[in-house]
């Protein structure tokens, strides 16, 4: 089992995922025992003196228990930093009211913009049926193409149209994002038949 930390099976995960070693990288959870260990250990020798073997062991594996405890609450705190963050897919997008930012949008050619809550996304649309689609002109991510690396994108219904559904501008947007939803679960134009 893999948590974006160290890989083990078994026991002994259930033992790291008790302790929260699984949090941060291998590489920092063994330096952090490492260095807690030698520091132990070197305090021990400093205060004690040197242990002869037969004490030494035991002295041994008691700072590396205490050390193992000491990183697992060091780790404790850095976690968030060491979280994994994926990224969305393009299909995630689909349903969403974007602009054009181009000129015109063809079958071949067309960008437009998304915003996001931040500086906004740029992606590249396809409108095949020549809708003469304009800059400013907002429509709705229908269906992601993977070949094209592309949107597929209709229009927004105008305002007239709002008017006679008697509807807000977030209501007919809202409306719009589930009807390309439902769009989107359809087969892609051209796709492949079988009957």
């Amino acid at each position: 089992m893999y948590q974006g930390g160290i890989e083990v099976e078994g026991a002994g995960a259930g033992f790291l995922s008790t302790l929260q070693l699984r949090n941060a990288p291998v590489t920092v959870v063994g330096s952090l025992f490492s260095i807690l260990g030698l520091l132990m250990t070197g305090l021990y020798g400093l205060t004690f003196g040197v242990p002869s073997f037969l004490l030494g062991l035991p002295i041994f594996l008691g700072t590396s228990v205490a050390s193992l405890l000491l990183t697992s609450f060091a780790i404790r705190p850095l976690a968030p930093i060491f979280k994994v963050h994926k990224a969305k897919k393009s299909s995630d997008f689909v349903g969403k009211i974007a602009t054009i930012s181009t000129g015109k949008v063809t079958g071949r050619f067309g960008q437009a913009t998304l915003e996001d809550g931040g500086a906004g996304l740029i992606l590249e649309v396809r409108e095949g049926r020549q809708n003469a689609l304009k800059r400013g002109d907002r429509v709705v991510l229908v269906h992601w193409d993977a070949a094209k690396e592309a949107f597929e994108v209709e229009p927004m219904p105008d305002s007239m149209g709002r008017q006679r559904l008697g509807s807000s501008k977030e209501e007919a947007e809202a409306a719009a994002e589930v009807e390309a939803m439902l769009e989107a679960d359809r087969p892609a134009p051209g796709a492949d038949k079988r009957g």
